[in-house]
């Protein structure tokens, strides 16, 4: 399945990076950090398939090495919270080989990138996934923040511009100076531009997907502007999957599971009113060549043909009879309760319930929304209690280099601290954080239960039989239009004297059946032959007659087996000796 990932980050100091550390480690290669004094030493790394640094022509060649241009860029950086790079991460295609991958990223950053001015540092990677590992092929694009102007010298990234109120005056802080933004100098950063470069990749995907032939296709749009409105799950991790591999149930996969039960539970039927709407609009200049276009005479016609193609079983007609007018029943019915006649009538009871279902799917949706909202509080404040003594043993260092040392080597731990307290903030209270828990997941309870039940209400119950008659209905009104298995206006029973031609669909039952009876009786004729042949295989046995025999026999027979063998061991035995003897004596 094509998957789509293009992901925009930043190589910054705040967060412990250095552009020399990143150059080397998705390069595999072993650079010099001058600015820190390291060797940053990635030459073993796996998965590397090429590197390419790619500039605009006026760009000196001395930039065009690794090593120097990084350099620059770190010592052209003098604040300690420095941004130095953008960093891009996309997602190359499975479908694809990797030279096609490679040609489609080498198009997208000669044509997207290099024209504005950028530098960009192009790593690839395929890193072995083992014997049944899923392939991961991705790109990794670095682009330093700064840009390189045409006069052969650094720029500046950005300005500051003073914020004007509504009467073009400045506008003052609290502290009294006045009000400043930073604009960039490139554009770089325009949230418009990473729009346009999401949707330019994977417009370039596609293209070649439909060169290949492929059906697949990536879009670079969020699931809210599609239209998807899926609760998204949240990461489980190795360790989890262990646990549950092992049968011990987590909160993490708990949740997962019921994010995907829910996300499908009123789609489907909205799907298929949807469905069922638009074939009526498809449909509607064929309805209006009808005769008499009521939606009852249509039910009644349908139940008609259905009888008719019952009569030609073999067996279970009455049954099938039986069905039929159930069907027939419910659905007139459901047309005299609505007050439906003629085929707008009904298209306009099916915008009504498409949009009721639509609002309550909305609802529902905005409950899991707060569910997810409930959920990644708990799971900050999972990460704040794990790194919380982190955090305190870094507090606890007063030692000006070492405390910078523990805070190096424990920068992603910090960095999850910070996080989840920030958004914990509001909640931060002595001896409230467990309180604070519990109301979270009862509150997520509630609204699976909340959800539960809008799921399982008797509108939504009486929705999905309504559903089962809309479809009775809508393959009432095909076979009216289209009996003969035709199309157009002059389909229609024309009123001869000829027999209407059964849809397909019913031919195709029929054959089916008949299909079945004739490997029935195949199987019947089978197992007879098969009863035949093991007859005439079978010797018949003669019975055994049993005779009287006297006890005189019986010892007379024993007798005669006992002579036998002293004729054949015991007297031979005596003849042998007498030979011996007879030689002794000669």
């Amino acid at each position: 399945m094509a998957l789509y990932h293009f992901s925009l980050g930043h190589i910054k100091r705040t967060a412990g990076h250095t552009a020399i550390a990143a150059a080397a480690y998705r390069a595999g290669e072993k650079l010099y950090d001058a600015y820190y004094g390291e060797t940053q030493d990635y030459s073993r790394k796996k998965g590397v398939v090429t590197t390419k640094i790619y500039a605009p022509d006026y760009v000196p060649e001395r930039l065009r090495d690794r090593q120097t241009l990084w350099t620059e860029v770190e010592f052209n950086e003098h604040r300690k919270d420095a941004q130095l790079a953008y960093s891009l991460d996309i997602a190359l295609q499975n479908e694809l080989t990797m030279e096609e991958n490679i040609e489609l990223l080498d198009r997208f950053v000669t044509e997207e990138m290099v024209p504005i001015g950028m530098i960009v540092d192009v790593a690839i990677h395929n890193p072995d996934r083992g014997k049944h590992g899923i392939p991961n092929p991705h790109g990794h694009l670095s682009s330093p923040m700064r840009p390189f102007l045409e006069s052969g010298e650094w720029g500046i990234k950005q300005h500051m511009e003073y914020v004007l109120d509504e009467n073009g005056e400045r506008i003052r802080k609290p502290n009294g100076k006045y009000k400043t933004i930073a604009v960039s100098e490139t554009g770089w950063n325009d949230p418009a531009l990473l729009e346009h470069w999401r949707e330019r990749w994977a417009e370039l995907v596609n293209q070649k997907f439909e060169e290949k032939g492929l059906t697949c296709r990536i879009d670079h749009r969020s699931n809210e502007a599609r239209g998807i409105t899926d609760a998204p799950q949240v990461h489980e991790g190795s360790a989890v999957r262990r646990m549950e591999a092992k049968g011990v149930r987590t909160d993490k996969a708990t949740w997962n599971r019921w994010v995907s039960k829910t996300n499908d539970m009123i789609q489907r039927i909205l799907s298929a009113i949807r469905e069922i709407s638009e074939w009526m609009k498809e449909v509607r200049d064929e309805i209006k060549c009808l005769e008499d276009p009521t939606v009852s005479d249509m039910v009644m016609r349908y139940h008609t043909h259905r009888n008719e193609v019952a009569n030609t079983y073999d067996h279970g007609v009455q049954n099938a009879k039986k069905t039929n007018m159930k069907q027939m029943n419910k659905a007139c019915n459901y047309l005299m309760e609505n007050s439906i006649t003629t085929p707008e009538e009904l298209e306009v009871l099916l915008a009504k319930k498409e949009k009721s279902l639509a609002g309550k799917d909305k609802d529902i949706e905005d409950l899991k929304k707060k569910a997810v909202d409930y959920r990644d509080l708990i799971t900050a404040l999972e990460n704040y209690e794990k790194y919380k003594p982190v955090f305190d043993q870094s507090q606890k260092i007063h030692f000006k280099g070492k405390k910078e040392q523990f805070q190096k080597e424990h920068r992603k731990e910090l960095n999850q601290y910070h996080k989840a307290k920030r958004k914990l903030e509001p909640y931060l209270v002595e001896g409230s954080m467990e309180a604070a828990r519990a109301v979270w997941e009862e509150k997520i309870e509630a609204i699976e239960v909340d959800i539960s039940t809008m799921s399982n209400d008797i509108e939504f119950t009486a929705l999905k039989e309504e559903l089962e008659i809309l479809k009775y209905i809508k393959d009432s009104i095909d076979y009216c239009i289209n009996p003969n298995g035709e199309t157009g206006c002059g389909s229609g029973d024309s009123g001869g004297s000829e027999q209407p031609v059964k849809p397909d669909k019913d031919v195709e039952a029929e054959n089916q059946k008949k299909q079945a009876e004739e490997l029935a009786q195949a199987e019947t004729h089978r197992q007879q032959a098969e009863r035949l042949v093991r007859q005439t295989r079978q010797v018949p046995q003669k019975e055994k007659k049993r005779e009287r025999i006297s006890l005189r026999d019986r010892i007379e027979d024993k007798q005669e087996i006992v002579n036998e063998y002293d004729r054949t061991h015991r007297y031979a035995a005596r003849d042998n000796q007498r030979k011996r003897d007879e030689n002794n004596l000669s």
